[in-house]
């Protein structure tokens, strides 16, 4: 083995080492998009392993190793996110509560309505800053004053809240 292929191995399994580190603290500090960020750094690490390969066919034997190691960092680690951070389902609003996905100028927005009650009211996630989302929840003209339809509503806001703190504990989004 040549020793640029040498070196080429040990600097990638240091970049590898370094993608894992910081994805590990990310997963500690909650922060789900920087272990994104690094499952993206890995894909590219394999992608350079996978081209110096063509160029060096002598390597293949080792760099096969190399690229059997990446893949099984970055099952881990996709493995890892998803169990940390699980995305929201349907079963998680409250029985007979169904969404859907509205345009809006601020952002993401989210309309609720229940098979009886009707349209409970819409919420809309701003992006405020870099890493902060602000929360804003808008009840429904309908379902305004009608006891049941609030209480609803402030169920499903709460349940959008819990999925967002999952994202960052630190992080209260505000409610306006």
């Amino acid at each position: 083995m040549s020793a640029d292929t040498v070196a080429f191995i040990a600097t990638t399994k240091e970049e590898v080492s370094r993608c894992m580190a910081v994805a590990r603290q990310a997963i500690q500090d909650r922060r789900p998009a920087t272990v994104g960020d690094m499952l993206e750094a890995l894909n590219m690490i394999a992608t350079r392993v996978e081209a110096y390969r063509a160029a060096k066919p002598d390597s293949a034997p080792t760099l096969g190793k190399l690229l059997e190691d990446l893949a099984l960092a970055q099952s881990v680690l996709a493995k890892e996110l998803r169990e940390r951070f699980k995305p929201m389902s349907p079963k998680d609003l409250p029985a007979g509560v169904t969404t859907r996905s509205m345009a809006h100028p601020a952002g993401p927005c989210y309309a609720f309505h229940h098979d009886a009650l009707g349209e409970l009211g819409r919420i809309v996630l701003i992006p405020a800053g870099m890493a902060h989302i602000e929360l804003r929840a808008e009840i429904h003209e309908e379902s305004r004053g009608k006891a049941d339809n609030e209480n609803l509503f402030r169920e499903v806001i709460n349940s959008i809240r819990q999925a967002l703190k999952q994202l960052d504990p630190r992080e209260n989004p505000f409610i306006v």
